[in-house]
């Protein structure tokens, strides 16, 4: 690597082109104060509309927690960028990659597919964490889908920062409290969120699909960043209001991925960001059975939070962990069993028949419970 391709060139170089100049375009949630500046303000109005509800636009913030990220379109530095990564590529390197040296760290992101994929870098010095660069080398879909992933990345590892505890989870809001939907990958959660949003046990607005953060100081809060939803053919055609989402040629193997947004609106609910936690519900498909359901005691509802809780919390952003303390994770398995401690859990063994209204009658109950 030549001394101008320095990743402490490239960022000063970054920053520069961005300048001060620049009116920021702020957003907030909870912990998160973002602070963006760029030349493409629309591509930056359009990624952070994308993380709403999460993150609300806000008026310029001068708090000392506020992250600052600079977003540069230049096709020749995210050249430059790309080569600096490739000359240090390790043989068989595979993923995408985070690079370090002297303090300064590069990470290259990708998405879209094929000729449509685009990368994207991002650039931050560990003497300053709280300020980023990323470097697009163009505009457009993919590009912002790239821009998002960074972003989004920068968000949920301040809400780990500040001690909120990632779990997989989906989740809906009741008028009495948030229903969180425990369970992992083909634990049927995405299918009993979606007979929520349906009406099942009452009006509900739509939290999150996958993946949740707790906070049990004072009462239990949740709080969620939109992702997409990926949904299975079987499981859109059995919600009419899916139906024309499924593409041509799907096969039962087939995914679908909508935005939160999307789904929301077939099921004609609105989104919100979180709120305070009312019940966990612990999902687990069995198969050609009936569905059951039983009440969990403390331990068994400690135990299906810590089955669920997401170790890293940043799924596709792990080098986000560089820029957290070393001990962010210390304490979590206790402040899961304080949340256990102070919310009611169930068990819900999801089958291929009678599922909706095992669900939605028992949900219904947690509401009521919790409302009186």
């Amino acid at each position: 690597m030549s001394v101008t391709d320095h990743p402490a060139t490239l960022l000063a170089e970054a920053a520069a082109a961005c300048g001060d100049h620049v009116p920021p375009v702020t957003a907030t949630g909870g912990p998160v104060t973002l602070r963006l500046r760029g030349t493409d303000v629309p591509m930056i109005e359009t990624v952070l509309a994308r993380l709403q509800p999460g993150l609300q636009a806000a008026e310029p913030a001068g708090a000392a927690d506020v992250q600052d990220i600079r977003v540069v379109l230049d096709a020749g530095l995210a050249q430059r960028l790309d080569q600096a990564i490739r000359a240090t590529a390790p043989a068989g390197e595979a993923g995408e990659p985070h690079r370090v040296r002297d303090g300064v760290h590069l990470v290259r992101k990708q998405a879209g597919a094929a000729a449509g994929r685009r990368s994207g870098y991002l650039l931050w010095d560990q003497e300053n964490p709280q300020a980023s660069c990323i470097v697009l080398g163009e505009s457009g879909a993919a590009a912002e889908a790239v821009l998002l992933r960074l972003v989004r990345g920068v968000a949920v590892r301040v809400l780990l920062a500040a001690g909120w505890i990632p779990l997989h989870a989906a989740c809906v809001l009741t008028p009495a409290g948030a229903v969180c939907l425990l369970g992992g990958r083909g634990s049927g959660k995405t299918t009993a969120l979606l007979h929520l949003l349906t009406g099942a046990a009452g009006p509900v607005v739509l939290v999150a699909n996958s993946l949740v953060f707790l906070s049990p100081d004072g009462p239990v809060q949740v709080r969620a960043l939109p992702t997409a939803i990926g949904l299975r053919t079987p499981t859109i055609a059995l919600f009419p209001a899916l139906r024309g989402h499924i593409g041509d040629g799907a096969d039962e193997a087939s995914r679908t991925y909508l935005s939160a947004p999307a789904v929301a609106s077939a099921f004609g609910v609105e989104q919100t960001a979180g709120g305070p936690v009312t019940a966990f519900v612990d999902v687990a498909f069995r198969g050609a059975r009936r569905a059951a359901w039983r009440v969990l005691d403390t331990g068994q509802g400690e135990a299906a939070l810590a089955a669920a809780y997401l170790p890293d919390g940043l799924l596709d952003d792990p080098h986000e962990h560089a820029r957290l303390a070393a001990d962010h994770t210390r304490g979590h398995r206790q402040r899961l069993q304080q949340c256990a401690e102070s919310v009611r859990a169930a068990r819900c063994e999801s089958g291929t028949t009678g599922t909706a209204a095992v669900l939605g009658r028992e949900v219904a109950k947690l509401v009521a419970q919790a409302a009186r």
